[in-house]
Formats: C-alpha cells, structure tokens, sequence
C-alpha cells in the first residue's frame, strides 16, 4: 500500500485514539478510588499491571505489525480495545476490571507501534523529522485535551462513560480503518522498476557530539522508560492529590493537565527547532529538569509550586520522549518493529514507575517516602545515562570493539590476507561481517549492509546444508525477497590455495525480490559499509562504488542492475528504488573485491562476472572438497547464532 496517500487520515486516527485512551485510562484511577476505595497503593499497583502488560505485548505487537502488514494490526488493536471497554460496563468488580484493563492494554498495543510506523513509513530527512512532529503535536493534543475535558465529561455524562464513550470511538476508528483497507489502490509505477529488496538501512552519519548515531538511539530508549517512571508513579495518585487540595474531579482535570499542555508545548518547539538532534546535553538536562520537578510536584504543597513543576515535568519528558521516537524512526528502517520497542520501552517504566511507588506506599505507609524512592530510582537512571554515554565514547570501547572483531579491512594489502583464516559472517538481515584473523595490522570488522529487512527471515540455510552459500528469505509488505551470498575469485583455479583466502577473492551477493501483492509495492536495495561502526564515504561511479582512503580512490564493489531506478547518494552509502508491477521480479548482484583492485584489467574482470557461472563454481569446488582427504576453512557462514 502506498503508505504516504492517507497521511492525513492516519493523523486523526492517531488524534482520537489518544483522546480515547486518555479518557479512559487516566481517569480510571478516579472510577477505582470513588466505586471500590482504592488509594495511592492500589491506583499503582493497577497501573503496574497496564505497564507489564504493555513492555510484552508492543514488542511483539511491533513485530507482528512489521510482518503482518499495519492494516492488519489495526482493525486487530481497535477491535480487542472496542469489546474490553464494552465489557467492563457490564462488571461490577475491580478484579474484572483489572482484567479488562489487562486486555484493552493488549489491544492498545497493536495501534501505537502501527500508527507511529504510518506517520515515519516512506520518509527521510526533514520529511521525517516534520512526520515525527506532527506525529507527537496530533498524540499529545489529543490527551491534553481528553485530559483537561475529561473530569467535567465524568461529571457530565456520568462514571459509566469513561467505557462506553472511548469504545464507540475505538468502533468508529475501526471503521476508518477498513474504509483506508478498500481505499488501497495500485501505486503509480516509476519509469525503470527496481531489483528487489526491502526497507533499506541508512548508514550512520556523524553527530555533532562526535558519538555514532546508535548511540543515542540507546541513550533514548534508557531515558524514556525513566521518564514514565515519573509519570506513572505521579498520574495514579492524583485523584488524592485533588482530594488533599479540595478539588473536585473536574478542577483536577483543568489544574493537573497543566503538565500535558507542556509537553505539548515543547514537542512543537522541538519539532521546528532540531539544534537538539544529537546532542547530548539537551537529554542530559531533561532528565535533571525531570528529577526535580517530580519530586517538586507530588511533595510541594502550593498551587503555584505544583503548576511550576508540572511545567517542567512536561518539558523534560517531552523532550526526552521525542528523543526516543525520533532516534527510533531514524536510525534504521524497520518502523513497525523499532516503533514496538519504543512503545515496550515506555511500557516498562510506566510498570516499574507504578510498581516502585506501589511498593513504596505498600513498605514505607506513606506518598512523601514513595516520592522519595522514586526519586533516588530516577537518579539510578541519570547514572546510567552518562554511563552509556560514557561507554560509547571511551576510546577504549573502539579498541575492544576491534580485538574482538579479527577483522580487516577490503584496503588491507594482499600479504595480510593471504596469511589469514577467513571468515565472512551472513547476519539474519543479509548484512555480511568481513573478519580476517591474523596479519599485522590492528584487527577490526567490515560490515556491509544491502538493505534486506531486518525482520527474523522466514529461512536461512547453506546450499546442500554443507556447502557455504548462503541462503536466505524475507516476507515483507507484499515483496518475496531472497538472497544467495557467497565468495570466488577473480582467477581460474583453486577457489582456497592452501586453504587461505587468495588475494583475489571476491564476495558475491545477489538479492532478489519478487511482489506477491496485486498492486505496485514500492522495493528498494542499498549497499553501505562501516567499520568498527563508522561508516565508510562513498562515491557512485556508473556501476562501480569506490572509496576515498586519504590519497587513493579504491573501487569496492561492481554491480549488475539490468533495469534503472538508481538512487545515489554519494557519501556514507547508495540506494536503489522504484515500483515493481504485480507478479514481477527483479535481480541485481553486488561483486565485492576482498583487495583493492590494480589496473583496469581487474576491474574489466570483476565487471564481466556473471554470477551464475560462479555459483556452479563454488558448488563444484566444494562439493569436490567434500570427498577429499583434507577440508579448508569456510570463507562464508550463517554467523554461530543463526546456524540451520
């Protein structure tokens, strides 16, 4: 489906869905407290199970959304959400309703990871950051408001309404959903249909705080558990916090959203001010901001003291959330499932802030000593921040990164290479890790990516289980991918002289995708490469790429693309794209030369090529070798990990 056609309608089911949850969820805490007397500990203790719940159910709901399309997960959350809120109108206990809470959390996490996915899928660069933006205006809008109306909509339409009201409008959700289902159409194709392949990875690029991109991608998702934390140790409590300051139900709704408004605030500025996009010192002040208004918010006994730290409480957790779905929407590919993690994540500290502060109510007999040991857990965090960040920008990281790696890299001399044992390792996402033991320089690993989901594949295997060409499949949004990787050389005869690897040796990979869909589906393929993760600057040069290492330009690999639909992007990778009609498939193959090549009699070489021919070779050779006296090392393998 060509995701970026309804843009708009997935934004208003975003906006209702979060109106809807926040209704019902936040002031479930006031139904529980007014109907069964729960206090402080028990609003918590409910409150941990929705956040169990939740850190299982979205990781694997990401997943399955990933795989299984996000027009299939929706209808699914919007359903199971619909017919728990439906449910809990007819129960008359608060253990049937923790039950329903426990379902509809199951269901909610089938939408979030999707709708996230919706609003990133198709986009890059400043396209995605504006998606992102107006992804958290429209979610956080929507719970403002529902929290700011909400009490007064309680009082109005009576307790009962924080169920019925949300579930017609999960139904009507659901609606939408299947109309966008029949709305889906056939693309437009693109002059020269693409070779396969799947959401391509984008290398990393440099940050201005010198660390690697996934660097902050980890910071994030640490931050962002912390900052439910504090959200979820605070938001079950505030039913006694309006009681202890004499506010009604309503009065807590206007007084207490003042924190919600403030995130909303702060995602708009951050969404048009994107100085902030990694650096370090921006988190790091959030999660102090955070701490403190926290602790200020719940001890504080003054309006305007509790207003001020419900501001800053927002603004840090709105920027450290937005830290968390930015770098996970950028930093790779797969939306659905790293938009499951970003919402587990968020399901964990919404557990362990609930579960802390019910705990602490439970063992200390009182809020002040809760707030004070949820406090001490949020400074546990800030440790492990800077720890984090700490590790990813030690030397010494990158030096045990490379003693671990025995590897080298494609611009290492022919001398070094012929002395060592090699090893390329195929990764479940068709990456392929380059790791040459021995020789005399410092070992490090060379990663080259393609561009394959990074989904589990639906197989993987070695040709005749024995022989080391490496096979591998993906499902993914309608396209059969697949992928055969193994390693030849440039010259006739013995594939592995003395069983090393001959300064000729060349990696082959061809990648295949073939659309299963009855519509165009948007395919696309990318070749990057890095090293002890920085990536390697790229240049495009008719099929050939090459690499600048100080002086010398090294072409790196050739490939064969029939038909056009080259994208390329000179610097830290290149990509491929275009629309592939019904029923077809395309090929394209990726010739990567161990060594630098020498002189245009290599390169003619490498370029005429033809994979098939050395398919037939490689299995000839080994197939040979297998009724031999002796066996030489395997070039190529499924890393340990991911062995058939």
């Amino acid at each position: 489906m060509p995701y970026q056609r309804h843009k708009p309608v997935y934004f208003v089911l975003e906006g209702v869905n979060a109106f809807a949850t926040s209704y019902y969820f936040f002031y479930l805490f006031f139904f529980l407290r007014d109907h069964f007397g729960f206090g402080n500990a028990q609003n918590l203790a409910a409150c941990a199970l929705h956040g169990l719940v939740y850190t299982f159910s979205s990781w694997h709901a990401g997943r399955f959304s990933q795989r299984a399309g996000y027009f299939t997960a929706l209808p699914l959350g919007f359903a199971i959400m619909a017919a728990a809120l439906l449910g809990s109108c007819a129960l008359s206990s608060p253990a049937g309703l923790l039950a329903a809470l426990g379902l509809w959390t199951w269901g909610m996490s089938f939408t979030w990871p999707t709708l996230e996915a919706l609003a990133s899928e198709g986009e890059s660069g400043p396209r995605l950051q504006r998606m992102i933006g107006i992804y958290n205006l429209v979610w956080a809008g929507g719970s403002a408001i529902a929290y700011f109306v909400g009490g007064a909509l309680k009082e109005k339409l009576g307790d009962p309404s924080i169920f019925w009201l949300p579930a017609l409008l999960h139904l009507c959700l659901l609606a939408v959903v299947f109309w966008l289902r029949r709305q889906a159409g056939p693309a437009p194709a693109s002059h020269g249909a693409s070779p396969p392949v799947a959401a391509a990875a984008t290398p990393p690029q440099p940050t201005p705080s010198g660390l690697p991109p996934r660097a902050f991608l980890v910071m994030a998702w640490l931050a962002n558990p912390f900052a439910y934390v504090a959200i979820n140790a605070a938001g079950p409590v505030i039913p006694q916090l309006a009681e202890r300051l004499g506010m009604s139900t309503a009065q807590a709704g206007y007084f207490c959203s003042i924190w919600f408004f403030a995130r909303l605030a702060t995602f708009a500025v951050l969404w048009r001010w994107t100085r902030w996009h990694y650096r370090f010192r921006w988190l790091l002040w959030a999660f102090l901001v955070m701490i403190v208004s926290f602790a200020g918010m719940l001890l504080a006994s003054q309006l305007l003291v509790i207003a001020l730290a419900q501001v800053g409480l927002g603004c840090a957790v709105g920027l450290i959330y937005y830290s968390s779905l930015f770098y996970s929407m950028d930093v790779g590919e797969t939306k659905g499932e790293h938009g499951g993690i970003h919402e587990a994540v968020i399901g964990s500290g919404v557990f362990g802030g609930a579960a802390i502060g019910s705990a602490g109510q439970y063992l200390l007999g009182g809020q002040s000593s809760s707030t004070w040991v949820v406090s001490a857990v949020l400074v546990l965090g800030l440790v492990a921040l800077l720890a984090v960040r700490r590790r990813f920008a030690a030397p010494a990281r990158t030096a045990a990164v490379a003693l671990l790696g025995l590897g080298a890299t494609a611009a290492l001399p022919a001398a070094s290479v012929t002395a060592a044992e090699p090893v390329f390792d195929v990764k479940p996402d068709g990456g392929v890790a380059a790791r040459l033991s021995g020789g005399p320089s410092p070992q490090q690993i060379t990663r080259y990516d393609f561009g394959m989901p990074t989904n589990p594949p639906t197989r993987r295997w070695l040709e005749n289980d024995t022989i080391p060409v490496c096979r591998s499949t993906w499902e993914f949004h309608g396209i059969r991918y697949h992928q055969i990787a193994l390693v030849t050389r440039l010259d006739k005869g013995d594939l592995m002289p003395g069983g090393t690897l001959p300064p000729d040796a060349v990696l082959l990979v061809q990648l295949t995708g073939e659309n299963t869909a009855a519509e165009y589906t948007e395919a696309s393929a990318a070749f990057s490469a890095r090293t002890a993760d920085r990536p390697w600057a790229l240049g495009l040069r008719g099929n050939t790429v090459c690499r600048s290492t100080g002086a010398e330009t090294n072409v790196i690999v050739v490939f064969d693309l029939p038909t056009g639909g080259i994208v390329a992007t000179n610097g830290p990778g290149f990509r491929f794209s275009g629309s592939m009609p019904p029923g077809t498939s395309g090929a394209m193959t990726l010739k990567i030369p161990v060594n630098a090549l020498i002189g245009p009699e290599r390169l003619e070489l490498l370029q005429e090529m033809e994979f098939d021919e050395e398919l037939k070779r490689v299995n000839r050779y080994w197939a040979s070798q297998a009724t031999g006296p002796s066996r030489p090392p395997v070039p190529l393998r499924l890393d340990d990990t991911h062995k058939p």
